[in-house]
Parts: structure tokens; sequence; C-alpha cells
């Protein structure tokens, strides 16, 4: 049943989240925004963050979100896959940009990185402005600040020298890949080409030599059935990993999945089968609606984002919606 585990909010309890922008877009509804692919908070600073919007640049807020000064103007690309704020000893404050949407289409010409809070950018490697791509997922090394991955829908790909060159490590449509800040070694990266009819080669992979190789996770569904997949580590738990996975074909749900032992075993998560379909539209948006993380201080806190975006505290028995208004319903 898929609402044994997932329970609305008391009617009496008030909405938790509050719009704080950058707005500029009329409609019906008032003034909003477009999509955001990714925001990042810095640790030194609770009240500085960045998001990236899906074709709107980078922008920054200073003042925990009250106001929003728009960094990307003038960049090479202002179409947004991903973006990493490097929290590393040492290299705190470097922003990681990489550029293209995978749901819009719309290409960028690679990474790009501020050392300056956005200030300026500076292009890693031309490597990628022909072909142009998408890039889906920056990777930093814990330790080593030359060695960067990214997740490309052209792989995953591996550069040794601070992003000046990079080799394709992994080929494929690539919509994830994550690194172990405990064991840097071990990799998983997700091959999840999602428009249907998918591709032979998806599912998760993993890498114990740093990338060198890698080898399928035969326990969890590969093939042309899945599409797109997003993955997650902790360091609270350095043999635990997460993985989100929706099918090609209609692109709902095909599993949320969990392993203690470092990848060898799987078991399933119980998260409602509707996490990826829209009362709105009618349809499922798992090619595109997926977030997934897990905190790094306690590896019970496990969240996830579809339509909804879902918390669980018990390590992912049950999973309770969190963007519910007082009345129970969606934001």
């Amino acid at each position: 049943d898929d609402q044994a585990t997932v329970q609305p909010a008391s009617p009496s309890a008030p909405p938790a989240w509050t719009p704080l922008g950058p707005f500029g877009i009329s409609s019906p509804q008032g003034a909003v925004a477009g999509r955001v692919t990714a925001i990042v908070t810095d640790s030194r600073s609770p009240n500085l963050a960045y998001l990236a919007a899906a074709g709107g640049g980078i922008w920054r807020t200073s003042d925990a979100g009250n106001s929003w000064q728009s960094l990307g103007d003038n960049l090479l690309s202002m179409s947004s896959g991903t973006l990493v704020l490097d929290q590393r000893f040492g290299a705190q404050g470097a922003l990681y940009y990489g550029t293209g949407d995978y749901t819009g289409s719309t290409y960028g010409p690679g990474i790009l990185r501020s050392t300056d809070g956005g200030k300026t950018w500076q292009e890693l490697s031309a490597q990628f402005e022909s072909p142009n791509g998408e890039t889906l997922r920056i990777a930093l090394h814990p330790t080593d600040p030359q060695t960067l991955f990214l997740a490309r829908d052209s792989g995953v790909w591996r550069s040794s020298d601070g992003g000046n060159s990079w080799s394709n490590v992994l080929p494929g449509f690539a919509t994830d890949v994550v690194i172990s800040q405990n064991a840097p070694n071990l990799l998983f990266a997700a091959l999840g080409y999602p428009v249907n009819p998918g591709a032979k080669y998806n599912g998760v992979y993993r890498s114990i030599d740093g990338g060198n190789t890698w080898q399928i996770v035969n326990a969890l569904p590969t093939g042309v059935p899945v599409g797109r997949i997003s993955l997650a580590l902790t360091p609270a738990s350095p043999g635990t990993v997460v993985a989100l996975m929706a099918t090609s074909g209609d692109y709902s749900l095909d599993g949320l999945f969990r392993s203690d032992d470092f990848g060898a075993t799987w078991r399933p998560l119980n998260i409602t089968s509707l996490l990826f379909f829209s009362n709105t539209y009618g349809y499922n948006r798992g090619w595109f609606e997926q977030v997934l993380t897990i905190d790094p201080a306690n590896v019970n806190n496990i969240y996830v984002g579809g339509e909804q975006l879902y918390r669980s505290q018990d390590g992912g028995q049950t999973f309770l919606p969190l963007t519910l208004d007082g009345n129970g319903q969606p934001l």
C-alpha cells in the first residue's frame, strides 16, 4: 500500500516552506522562478548560498535567501547542469559549474571554475566545446584537488590535472557519479539513458580502483527498462550507498535500493510508487524529477525527491513528505 508509509502533515501544522526566489517571471500566480538544477551552501557561512538556474546561470545570496544577485550574465553559458562548492581543507570556496541542462536539452561548453565567489570564471578545458554536451554531476576527490569526475551525456570523465584534460573512463549516458569520502578508490556511477526505450548499458556501476575499471552491479535492475538513476553516499557509514531508479518506459519509479556492504548486496526501500507521478500533468516525470541525498552525519536520514520531497529518519523503512502545506496538500 503506497499510503502505508506516507503520512500527510497534521492539518493544524503551519506551512514549513517559504518562497525565497530569485523571482522575475510573471505568471497568473504572480512572480515565479524557473527550475533550479543545483543549490549549494557554504559550511563556513550559513547565510551564503549559490544556486544554478536551469537556463539562468548562477545566483548568489549572502543573507539566507532574502536577496539574490546574478553571477552569470556574462558566462560562456547560462545553461546549468550542476554546481559544486569545494569544502575541502585548503580549497574552501571554489565553485565548479557544470554547464548544459539535460532536461531542457540545452548544451554547454563544459566546466567553469571560480575561486573568488563567482565574480570571475575560468573555463577548465576547451575539450567539451566540440561537441557540446550536458553535465549532470561533478564529484571531487576528497583529498586530491587535482582529481575530479564528471557525469556527462557522453559518459563518466576523469581529470587528474585539475580539469585541464579529461579522459572518458566509462562511456554511456551518465546521470550520476559519487566518490567515497572515506575510501576514495571506491566510486559508483549511473549510466541511465533516460528516454524510452532506454539503453542496453543502463545500470549502476562500481569501481574499486579509482575509476580505472568498472563493473556493472547485476543485483540491481539493468538494461533497456531502466531510465534515469541517482546515487548517494555518506561519510557517516562508509559501506552505505543508495540508488534511486526510474523506468525508461513511462518514467515511473523503478525502485529505491540500499546497500550497506559497499554495493555487494542490495535491498529495496519502502517509498511510494507514485514518487514521480504528477497530479497536475497526469503522468510520471522520473526522467528529470530526481533528488537523492543522505545526511553526512547520520546514515538513517535519507532524503528522496520526485514530485514531492520525502525524508526517512529510520534508514529507509518509512518516509514522510516534507513539501506539504498546513492542510496536508502539496506545495
